[in-house]
């Protein structure tokens, strides 16, 4: 959705990610214009690591 807001209204696609150790400065590369592809995260490690322990909605599809 981001790609779609008009480039005013877009927030930056990098975020700080503050935990007990730290602070990381993490972001998003999006997907191409037009693809289906989601973007990919870009972080350490360890930030990419605890995003794949949160389980999806019960009703998601995939």
């Amino acid at each position: 959705m981001w790609e779609e807001a008009p480039e005013e209204y877009r927030l930056s696609p990098r975020l700080l990610w503050i935990s007990e150790d730290g602070i990381e400065s993490v972001g998003v590369d999006a997907a191409p214009p037009g693809s289906k592809e989601p973007g990919v995260i870009i972080g350490s490690a360890r930030f990419v690591e605890m995003l794949s322990s949160f389980r999806p909605p019960d009703d998601y599809p995939g």
